[in-house]
């Protein structure tokens, strides 16, 4: 057996033993010898834990490069506020309003769609008070007239409420 043969076996064998000497509570491993103090979810056993859906979701807005890159900026950052509360403006095109959703994941599967038909979009989120609602824009457009085309071409699409944003 090789150095580090030996040195993984040994590092199985210690893991193994470090496993066996643990108790579980609740989902919560307690090591032998120690006794669980909270009792709230600050040991939260599903914590981390990645669901296929979240994966593609996740697919849909970052690359898998490390550090990860944003594919596709948000639609409230083109034309809203940034994080920070200071205005800019994103783009100098016209946007066309493709639909509202009632929830970031149908706006995630229509950005898709778009995406495969050779459409640029972004999604985002239309502020009202307390309410959010996901919305996507195609575009950005050179002029008013680019995106009344592509307006057209959306609502031929399936995407009966598309119009140009002013």
């Amino acid at each position: 057996m090789t150095t580090k043969a030996l040195a993984v076996a040994a590092c199985a064998l210690l893991v193994t033993d470090v496993a066996l000497a643990q108790t579980i509570e609740d989902g919560v491993l307690v090591p032998e010898g120690f006794v669980r103090v909270w009792e709230d979810d600050r040991l939260n056993p599903k914590r981390g834990i990645r669901t296929a859906a979240g994966d593609a979701r996740m697919a849909l807005i970052w690359t898998d490069d490390v550090p990860q890159k944003l594919l596709s900026a948000p639609v409230s950052a083109a034309v809203g506020e940034a994080p920070s509360g200071e205005v800019f403006q994103l783009t100098d095109g016209v946007l066309v309003q493709v639909a509202t959703y009632p929830d970031s994941t149908q706006a995630a599967l229509a950005s898709v769609s778009l995406s495969e038909q050779g459409i640029p979009s972004r999604r985002g989120v239309i502020r009202k008070g307390n309410d959010r609602t996901p919305v996507l824009m195609a575009g950005p457009y050179a002029s008013a007239d680019d995106a009344a085309r592509a307006a057209a071409q959306l609502r031929q699409l399936g995407f009966p409420q598309a119009f140009v944003r002013n």
